[in-house]
């Protein structure tokens, strides 16, 4: 019924939220009875708390994972912080006003296997959060088909909402459940398979970070999921850069899916990109950096707004055809308003499907450089030879080096 980083097995932060309100009331009857539940008994009923904790953004919710419709579960984990005397969920529970910050930021929970790289905790709801889904077992019913999906929240604002259930009894659930109604990559517009994903890697420092899966979710073919964390510093915006290899056999329709918080966008066929322009808040701007045979296909999708009620929202979709590998580099990028982005982004040279990929950012603050690999190898940044797995290579104006970072494990 709990995994052991203490997720619920169906994998839904709201079930898991009630289980663990159920489990909780159990153990404290008995306790008030006269016997006391035994200690393993606790200590995983603590990781569940944990487990909310961790998944929490910083405006105070959680994302919609599986058959969930948001929520905002910051008394449940005041519970778990006094239940348990944990200063750490206190202060999440709180914003910040009582507790302890947690001593770290990026979390992983590497049994259910959801993974978060974040600025910030709810002490100030303008930082950046990006979850990626990489569930490594399928949790039944209440789960959909999500696999790789991702879960980007900046400046107070969802910007890539997951689409929630709709409604139970409704022949339209197949619909949200779908693998084309997530932010993830489906293969002859078919739902993936139930296979758990594998992690290669998430590692990081203060300006890059990296969480590297894969899902062979149909038949003969690997999908393979980069996510590269350019953090926010005092001088430059965050941003974000996805790599996605596809490798296989046969040919196929490849249609990579973004689906964007409600709003109007501003899209340019010429640069594959969609822009929300939502006044006053938060915004996203979506764009292949890697075009050659790639069709851009903006649409629109569903999410959900209440039970049995949906909307209709922006869905960015970049298709490639024919045999495989194929790979496909894009880039997202938060504001904090409805101003476009001054940021301009290329491949270097042709995508490497079985090898290092790197994209070059131009930016206000100067030139960034980004590399990845498939593992941690030989790279050249700056006439410079690494051992690395990603590099992130900064340089102003003029040419002089800003920063670099280089991770390896």
């Amino acid at each position: 019924q709990v995994l052991e980083d203490g997720a619920q097995v169906e994998l839904t932060t709201g079930y898991h939220c009630g289980v663990t309100n159920s489990l909780t009331a159990a153990a404290l009857e008995m306790r008030r009875l006269g016997t006391e539940p035994p200690s393993a008994y606790w200590n995983r009923l603590e990781r569940m708390y944990e487990y909310s904790l961790l998944l929490t953004k910083p405006d105070g919710t959680q994302p919609s994972l599986g058959d969930s419709w948001g929520g905002r579960p910051l008394s449940f984990i005041r519970k778990g912080g006094e239940l348990f005397e944990r200063p750490d969920m206190v202060f999440v529970a709180s914003n910040g006003k009582e507790g302890e910050r947690p001593g770290f930021l990026d979390t992983r929970l590497p049994a259910a296997g959801y993974y978060v790289m974040r600025t910030s905790w709810t002490d100030n709801p303008n930082g950046i959060y990006l979850l990626l889904d990489a569930a490594h077992h399928w949790g039944g019913w209440h789960q959909h088909y999500d696999a790789l999906g991702i879960v980007l929240y900046a400046y107070g604002k969802t910007l890539t909402p997951d689409a929630g259930p709709f409604a139970y009894d409704s022949p339209q659930r197949p619909v949200f459940q779908g693998t084309p109604a997530h932010s993830t990559l489906t293969v002859d517009e078919a739902n993936q398979n139930t296979s758990p994903c594998v992690l290669h890697a998430m590692t990081g420092d203060s300006r890059l970070g990296i969480i590297d899966a894969s899902q062979t979710g149909y038949a003969g073919v690997t999908h393979r999921r980069q996510v590269l964390f350019i953090r926010p510093t005092a001088e430059s915006a965050p941003y974000v850069v996805l790599v996605d290899r596809v490798t296989g056999e046969g040919d196929h329709v490849l249609d990579l899916h973004f689906h964007l918080q409600e709003s109007p966008v501003v899209t340019s066929q010429e640069q594959m990109s969609t822009r929300t322009v939502v006044a006053d808040s938060a915004n996203i701007l979506t764009q292949a950096i890697w075009q050659h045979g790639v069709e851009f296909r903006p649409g629109s999708s569903w999410i959900m707004t209440g039970y049995g009620e949906k909307a209709d929202r922006p869905d960015v979709v970049f298709r490639q055809t024919g045999s495989l590998p194929k790979a496909f580099v894009t880039l997202l990028i938060p504001t904090e308003d409805a101003s476009a982005p001054r940021i301009a982004a290329r491949v270097l040279g042709q995508p490497d499907v079985t090898g290092a990929i790197g994209v070059e950012v131009k930016a206000p603050w100067g030139t960034d450089t980004v590399q990845v690999g498939l593992q941690v190898g030989s790279m050249r940044v700056d006439g410079i030879e690494a051992t690395a797995r990603a590099v992130l290579h900064r340089a102003d104006g003029k040419g002089t080096v800003m920063c670099r970072t280089i991770l390896g494990e």
